[in-house]
């Protein structure tokens, strides 16, 4: 469904069909090939013995950390288009511990967050190669 979708999209864009499905299908992969680094990530950081239990940082934050330096060093024209949501979303996931909600449910939604804004910034990213390569043609 996911590559249907993608293509679909692609081809609006007035890519040929062929051409469209596989790009859809390469994205895919990397979607998942991402989203597995970046479950692996956090293992390693949150599997980490910490000495000093009151200094240390949450998982999904360090996360967010690695994930805005590739963004930042990768992409660095979404990046300064996409920080302050990146900011935003640390900010409310501040907020909301604040307020006394569960930490595994502040935990969860950061970090559906996180791939929500990894998601989007990727298709930007897709986005703007296919109407370059579009141009190209």
């Amino acid at each position: 469904m996911v590559i249907g979708g993608i293509a679909i999209a692609l081809i609006s864009f007035g890519i040929a069909t062929d051409v469209a499905l596989w790009l859809s299908l390469a994205l895919l992969v990397l979607i998942l090939l991402v989203s597995y680094l970046v479950y692996q990530q956090h293992r390693r950081i949150t599997s980490q013995p910490k000495k000093y239990s009151y200094f240390r940082v949450r998982g999904e934050v360090k996360l967010a950390d690695w994930i805005a330096r590739i963004v930042s060093t990768k992409a660095p024209r979404e990046w300064t288009e996409y920080q302050d949501w990146l900011h935003d979303l640390l900010l409310n996931r501040r907020q909301l511990l604040e307020k006394g909600e569960s930490r595994l449910r502040v935990t969860a939604l950061t970090y559906w967050r996180l791939m929500g804004f990894c998601i989007t910034v990727s298709a930007i990213k897709l986005k703007r190669l296919a109407v370059s390569h579009r141009r190209r043609l």
